[in-house]
């Protein structure tokens, strides 16, 4: 089907051919050469070079076609199929298409030929022509139109021709050229211009980071990779407070707008926390949208020391750390990190590790070693691990050395006893067997050693938390691939104790008791081992010390109660004080003055009532050798007097204290004498008011007794230290907490539980009769700063109390929530 333009052309043609004249001749055109007149030859190859072209009506010079072409594409407006300028020509469509690109490439006019595939031929008037029909097109579009569809529905031309030959017509007339979503548009000035002021606005409301595609959602008109590239150019314009952050290799997709304002707020944040705690964590950073830590501090902080997790003042962490440390070393002692270091900075070891090796470790001196395990973080001295290394190992050696020593004795002898009497002496005679030579000495167990380490330093309980860990039997080699995470204690051991030393002593000490099991002859007490009995000496002087706490712990707790306006209340627990506390620490030095002068059981008697205050009730070891229960619900009150004759006269009986100045020598007597009588006259027979007066005085006992000792004993007065302390209490709170599990009588019940409350809220140690009543008393009044017992506690202690005194059938469910409540290891936490 030809178009109008060709059917146009054709009649044209034919008329000037002359068919529709009859059988006239039509006239010739002067350009048109008949076949004689030329060399076939010349034209066969259908070059460009070639001169003439044939036609239906003969042949044609080729400049003649090439200007008549120019001619018929003018006529039909500058745009005409090739089939079409073909049929006009009667030429081939090859010709058409070989001379419209010769024609191409030497035209340099505006006017130039466009040639579209095998399809269209235009000249460039025409993309001028039709302008117009564009401009309006892109009006009607509301000055945004793609170029897809000005080609389809308006040009009818291929999108790459429109856009190549009006991307820079338009443009110069304030037309631009837009990529959005990955199509190309025509867009006016006006409409880019009310597209950016509509764009500045939403994003000038914006104030947190926000992604572009969150934005673009909300305006279902918008191409998230336009709305980017006016976002960037108002924010480096600076008409918009924010920047672009881009992430992915989509930008427009992952891209996302930080407006100034909400940085400025965040840097403030991060400020006011470093400057209010002195550290700030780079998952704070992350958490308020900074997303270099470094660089922020830095900026607002040059002097902070800065880590890969964390920053931090040196003035403020760093500083106030130093002297502690040096304190735990010049005590040797340890350290707990956690009262010093922030707790979000725990959870960085390795920087903790760079700022101990770097920053404090320079400061002073590498004299300990810092332990990891389950978010803590303790410093030990090397004083401390000497100690432990001197005092707490070889004891426990010694001990694991006999237990081992044995079993393997014993199964070496089973292992020969198995060997026939032949083979024995042949064996003899040669090298032993590899097998029964190889001995698995072993070393002390991780737990044994890990609970004497608590037992000298009980604040590291404190830090363990519980001693279920220890109860497990833990093992000193841990398995690889493991972390070692069984509590703080067990990797100190691990770390300061589990040496080539250890081992090597733990092997020596059964190697020695071997050797003594093979000389000995006998059978009996194997356990005591190669150490000497202890002499009486000895054990009065290892149990010394912890009497001498032990009174003045008491004499505390007792200070405490004193300061209640009560009068009576204070005087009858300072007479109970008296024949209790005093009496017995001044029964243990005279009985042990009595054994040093040979006066034992001869002269003079001391008699116990209520109770007993020492753990081995054993008659075979004296009472002033047996180590002090610390636990103790209440203590014995010991009487001094002199043995009577059978045949004596009651009414003319020795007095104790004139006595004890004539049998014993010197000044001790005396002294002996007068500290007996700072008791009281209730704790010895007949006072001597010569001596000192009927009435007892604490104070003057203690200070009496603090600067007498020496020439009494030969022991001075162990003073009481915060160490010593804190061991004493550790010590007797696991007493305590062990009579309290075992025990389901309502009276030692509330006994117990009051001796433990009043020893986790007031740190005393309290004892007695009148425990459920003036010292209960006392203990739930609130004090004036610091802790106390929670009302639902003070009021379950308070039933039973009356219950205890008033009833003998005592509430079974009041009696174990009291027990619950002493057991509670943080009474200020427990539920009842």
């Amino acid at each position: 089907e030809l178009s109008e333009v060709a059917v146009m052309q054709l009649m044209q043609l034919a008329i000037t051919r002359g068919y529709f004249h009859g059988n006239a001749t039509p006239q010739r055109e002067i350009t048109e050469i008949s076949a004689e007149e030329i060399d076939v030859h010349e034209y066969s190859s259908q070059d460009l070079d070639c001169a003439v072209v044939p036609t239906s009506f003969g042949y044609a010079k080729r400049d003649f076609l090439e200007k008549r072409l120019m001619e018929e594409l003018i006529d039909a407006g500058g745009r005409l199929s090739q089939e079409d300028l073909a049929f006009a020509l009667d030429v081939n469509k090859l010709f058409v298409q070989q001379t419209i690109l010769k024609i191409i490439k030497n035209d340099e006019s505006e006017n130039k030929i466009v040639m579209v595939g095998d399809d269209y031929i235009m000249l460039g008037e025409y993309f001028r022509e039709m302008e117009p029909a564009v401009r309006l097109a892109l009006s009607d579009a509301g000055g945004c139109i793609s170029v897809s569809h000005l080609a389809n529905q308006v040009l009818l031309l291929p999108s790459d021709i429109v856009l190549e030959n009006y991307s820079k017509q338009l443009t110069d007339k304030g037309v631009k050229v837009e990529l959005m979503g990955g199509m190309t548009f025509f867009c006016t000035d006006e409409w880019a211009e009310q597209e950016k002021l509509k764009i500045q606005g939403a994003f000038e409301a914006i104030l947190e980071p926000t992604f572009l595609e969150t934005v673009t959602h909300l305006h279902s008109d918008w191409d998230t990779s336009y709305v980017l590239k006016v976002v960037r150019d108002l924010c480096q314009n600076r008409v918009i407070k924010g920047t672009i952050k881009e992430s992915g290799e989509s930008s427009s997709k992952n891209g996302f707008f930080v407006p100034d304002i909400y940085l400025c707020l965040q840097r403030e944040s991060l400020e006011e926390q470093y400057s209010t705690q002195g550290y700030v964590t780079i998952e704070t950073c992350r958490s308020i949208g900074i997303g270099s830590m470094s660089d922020h501090v830095r900026e607002s902080f040059p002097s902070a020391q800065i880590f890969d997790n964390f920053a931090l003042d040196s003035e403020r962490i760093i500083n106030p750390i130093i002297p502690v440390l040096q304190d735990a070393i010049s005590e040797n002692s340890f350290c707990d990190m956690r009262m010093h270091i922030p707790e979000p900075l725990l959870h960085f070891e390795s920087d903790l590790i760079a700022l101990m090796d770097n920053i404090v470790t320079p400061q002073i001196g590498k004299e300990g070693e810092v332990i990891f395990s389950q978010g803590e973080m303790l410093y030990i001295s090397c004083g401390m691990a000497k100690n432990i290394q001197r005092k707490i190992l070889p004891p426990l050696i010694e001990d694991y050395a006999k237990i081992r020593a044995e079993k393997l004795f014993v199964l070496k002898s089973k292992l020969e006893s198995d060997v026939p009497e032949g083979k024995k002496e042949r064996k003899s005679k040669r090298k032993k067997d590899s097998k029964t030579n190889v001995i698995n000495y072993g070393v002390a167990p991780l737990g044994t050693v890990a609970r004497a380490v608590l037992e000298a330093y009980p604040d590291l309980m404190d830090i363990q938390g519980s001693d279920d860990d220890l109860n497990k039997e833990p093992v000193w080699e841990i398995v690889e691939g493991e972390n070692d995470n069984d509590g703080p204690i067990l990797s100190l051991c691990r770390r300061i104790i589990y040496k080539s030393s250890f081992i090597k002593s733990c092997k020596q000490a059964i190697e020695a008791e071997l050797d003594r099991l093979r000389l000995s002859t006998s059978t009996c007490n194997r356990k005591v081992g190669a150490a000497k009995m202890k002499s009486r000496e000895g054990m009065f002087e290892d149990t010394f010390a912890a009497a001498c706490h032990q009174l003045q712990l008491h004499a505390k707790a007792l200070s405490f109660f004193s300061a209640d306006e009560d009068h009576d209340n204070h005087k009858l627990l300072q007479n109970d004080f008296l024949r209790s506390n005093c009496a017995s620490f001044a029964s243990r030095i005279t009985e042990y003055c009595l054994f040093e002068n040979d006066l034992e059981g001869d002269v003079f008697e001391i008699t116990y009532k209520e109770g007993d205050h020492t753990k081995n009730n054993d008659d075979s070891v004296p009472r002033y050798c047996r180590p002090i229960e610390q636990s103790c619900e209440t203590f014995s009150k010991p009487y001094l007097s002199c043995i009577m004759n059978t045949d004596a006269d009651p009414n003319n009986r020795a007095l104790p204290l004139p006595t004890l100045r004539q049998v014993l020598s010197g000044s001790l007597g005396v002294t002996l004498a007068r500290l007996w009588s700072h008791c009281g006259e209730d704790c010895y027979d007949n006072a001597d008011v010569i001596i000192g007066g009927k009435a007892g005085n604490a104070d003057i006992f203690l200070d009496f007794a603090k600067d007498n000792c020496l020439s009494i004993c030969g022991l001075p007065f162990k003073l009481l230290d915060k160490k010593s302390e804190k061991q004493f209490m550790f010590a007797r709170r696991k007493e305590l907490t062990g009579k309290l599990e075992n025990t389901e009588n309502p009276a030692s019940v509330l006994n117990l539980s009051i001796m433990l409350l009043c020893q986790q809220i007031r740190g005393l140690a309290v004892a007695g009769p009148h425990l459920p009543g003036p010292i209960l008393n006392r203990l739930l009044i609130d004090p004036p700063s610091g802790k106390k017992v929670p009302t639902p506690v003070a009021e379950l202690l308070v039933q039973l109390s009356k219950e205890v005194k008033d009833s003998d059938d005592v509430n079974e469910d009041l009696v174990q929530k009291v027990k619950s409540c002493g057991l509670s290891r943080d009474i200020l936490k427990h539920e009842i």
